[in-house]
């Protein structure tokens, strides 16, 4: 994206032939006269084959064109408003109920593994059907393993039970096997829900501009050069499987306005504010618990055996945490 005077333009992410094919689009939409000046100033794009490359300015221009002004209401309702005419039940927070949901997936997330295990061809990088079968077991679990994850999210935004230590308790349990870093993604998942796609205060998500540094002219750099196709290749990647625990170490994708942060690390005061910055070393806590405890299944029956049975689905697990929310917080 790039922000001017006018506003945000995202810009740095649209695909070329889908720019061209808006900018065909307007020419409908707004007559010949405006139309034409817009194929002219984007770089004569006036159709989609056979169409020059479009700079930077070209893309901006024809986004000008194309876009609308969002226009803001004159007036929103009040929370209050909102949650009077949410029945009362949804509010309800059934401590059998939420149990029940927490030991369903906490059993299939312990039962696959045992029947992998006990079933699958033994683990071999040598032997096409080892390999098939054992990402194959991958997939599903975690799969299935995310439910344990989401189970852990619902007790950090205190939608569990009512009681906040059963439900600290029990997140702090699920996301430490999971590898998540429990009291420090609450607070970042709360200022996260508290500028939700705010542009430039947003926790996650926030997108790069042409304006700010080196990165968002590289991006646009590799796109020009590797083409779209390519560039989409390396961005589900970098999203899926490098962005979780990069978020975790770097807080990229956050707000410029919070500079770095590190969930294992309380140095960032914006983020992690007063006590959170003890909660931040209770979550390092469980982390080193859990590595330590793998460190020993690792020595008891091998390093392949934890790959197979843990590694694997945990790279599945954090590929659908990335996807569902990248998908919910991008156009």
């Amino acid at each position: 994206g790039r922000r001017t005077g006018g506003g945000w333009l995202f810009i740095a992410t649209m695909p070329e032939r889908e720019l061209r094919n808006r900018v065909v689009r307007v020419e409908s939409e707004v007559g010949a006269g405006s139309a034409g000046k817009a194929a002219a100033d984007a770089g004569e794009v006036g159709s989609a084959a056979g169409a020059k490359p479009l700079g930077d300015a070209g893309r901006e221009k024809a986004l000008r064109q194309y876009r609308k002004p969002y226009e803001i209401p004159e007036e929103f309702p009040e929370m209050s408003a909102v949650l009077g005419v949410i029945p009362k039940h949804c509010f309800e927070k059934p401590l059998l109920k939420s149990l029940a949901y927490m030991f369903a997936s906490l059993f299939l997330t312990l039962a696959l593994p045992v029947l992998a295990w006990r079933y699958l061809p033994a683990p071999s990088i040598s032997s096409p059907l080892s390999v098939a079968c054992w990402l194959f077991y991958a997939f599903w679990e975690g799969t299935i393993a995310t439910g344990c994850w989401v189970i852990a999210h619902e007790c950090g935004h205190n939608a569990f039970c009512e009681n906040k230590y059963i439900q600290d308790g029990i997140g702090f349990v699920l996301h430490s096997a999971l590898l998540v870093p429990y009291f420090s993604w609450q607070r970042s998942h709360a200022v996260h829900h508290s500028r939700t796609n705010h542009l430039t205060e947003g926790e996650t998500h926030v997108p790069e501009t042409l304006d700010e540094g080196a990165s968002g002219h590289s991006k646009m750099r590799l796109f020009d050069w590797i083409g779209e196709d390519a560039f989409a290749v390396v961005n589900l990647f970098n999203h899926l499987v490098l962005g979780w625990p990069v978020y975790l170490l770097t807080g990229a994708t956050g707000s410029p306005a919070r500079g770095f942060s590190n969930h294992f690390v309380p140095s960032n005061d914006a983020l992690f504010p007063g006590n959170w910055k003890l909660k931040v070393l209770a979550s390092d806590v469980g982390i080193i618990v859990v590595i330590a405890g793998l460190y020993q299944w690792a020595r008891v029956a091998g390093s392949t055996q934890v790959v197979a049975l843990y590694v694997l689905p945990y790279l599945f697990t954090n590929m659908w945490l990335l996807l569902y929310t990248w998908v919910q917080h991008t156009d």
